[in-house]
């Protein structure tokens, strides 16, 4: 059997991985300083992230001079205040994808820390030197509810500027792409992580969090992140071995 970069042959093994696993190469200085940075640069985000972005905020308040992000197609999507569970649920999607490709995937972890890093660290910057928001919030709530409450309390706690590229569509992409990346991914995962991101894709408009405007260019965003990332930085880093198939094993 001919062996490649995805797969070994198991009766010759390449000299260098004897003695290892040889279905996973043998970590070189580089690869572990990256490794050490991406794990780093990812619990930096999850710990830092919120505080930078409250700073960001205070920079670009509500009440600054910000362009507005509008399309008319907001005004035909309602406000449904009960897509805040949804919108919730991108936080532990985050962990959850970060915690399984790091037990499952090195790889495939390093690229979902980068496209993280890359794209949030951007849209900070971006706000900053382009401050934005959006006016599509309601001034109350016709019929108040534990889910109007939740909605208010994501008001009270994230202003309605800093809105260009929505960071939750960003997230649920990063979160996408890296599960489809690991090979070890079942197929219910798969499904499942397509429906969560359009459902919270759908909620940032429904909770008028996000125009429709923003939704469009994070997809845009993630699309060019995903060539960055996704294949150029893959070659780069260079890709993960494959499980063997069942007829190589026999």
């Amino acid at each position: 059997m001919k062996a490649d970069r995805y797969t070994i042959d198991i009766e010759n093994p390449p000299a260098q991985n004897a003695g290892t696993n040889y279905l996973f190469p043998r970590s070189t200085p580089y690869d572990k300083a990256e490794r050490f940075f991406a794990q780093a640069a990812l619990r930096m985000v999850y710990a830092v992230y919120p505080g930078i972005s409250a700073a960001v905020e205070q920079l670009v308040p509500s009440t600054c001079d910000y362009w507005v992000s509008y399309l008319p197609l907001d005004d035909l999507i309602p406000f449904c205040e009960y897509f805040v569970i949804f919108y919730c649920l991108w936080y532990p999607l985050l962990i959850a994808t970060a915690i399984y490709l790091f037990a499952n995937d090195d790889h495939s972890f390093r690229l979902y820390g980068w496209f993280i890093i890359i794209a949030f660290t951007g849209t900070l910057l971006f706000c900053l030197i382009f401050p934005n928001g959006q006016n599509l919030r309601p001034a109350e709530f016709t019929d108040p509810n534990i889910f109007t409450w939740l909605v208010g309390r994501l008001y009270h706690a994230d202003t309605n500027t800093n809105v260009i590229p929505s960071m939750h569509v960003l997230g649920c992409m990063a979160a996408v792409f890296g599960l489809f990346r690991c090979c070890c991914t079942p197929r219910w995962v798969k499904i499942g992580v397509i429906i969560l991101t359009v459902l919270i894709n759908a909620s940032t408009v429904f909770i008028k969090q996000h125009s429709i405007l923003d939704v469009i260019i994070a997809l845009i965003v993630s699309v060019v992140l995903y060539f960055v990332v996704f294949r150029w930085m893959d070659k780069r880093i260079g890709g993960t071995p494959l499980p063997l198939p069942e007829d190589a094993k026999t």
